[in-house]
């Protein structure tokens, strides 16, 4: 007898294999800025981004939405060669580079801001 897809398992796939995923970070994104309701091309621009994320081995749906977020501050962060060789790079899993990644621009940010 072949095996079904039950209910339940059908629920437990990850929020982050919805087609929807995309649009909801969009919508988050755009209800913290308005302005970007503008850029006709955005929904692509974060679609393409999310295909990479995924590529790269991203999975946890909260890097995975910083991902997105940060592309829309960043057009393309991800293809710069030092972010890109950084990402790939061997050893620690991409979720934990990504999270150092995260962490580095945080600083320079605060170390931006108190240099002002």
């Amino acid at each position: 007898m072949p095996e079904t897809n039950t209910t339940g398992q059908q629920q437990a796939t990850s929020a982050t294999e919805s087609p929807d995923f995309v649009t909801a970070v969009r919508d988050s994104i755009l209800s913290m800025n308005p302005a970007l309701s503008d850029d006709p091309a955005l929904f692509d621009r974060l679609a393409t981004a999310y295909a990479e994320a995924k590529r790269l081995g991203l999975t946890e749906e909260d890097l995975l939405a910083e991902f997105l977020f940060l592309e829309t501050e960043v057009r393309g962060f991800y293809r710069e060669p030092a972010v890109s060789a950084w990402l790939q790079k061997p050893g620690a899993p991409v979720d934990r580079r990504f999270q150092d990644l995260l962490e580095v621009l945080r600083k320079k940010l605060l170390q931006g801001q108190e240099e002002r």
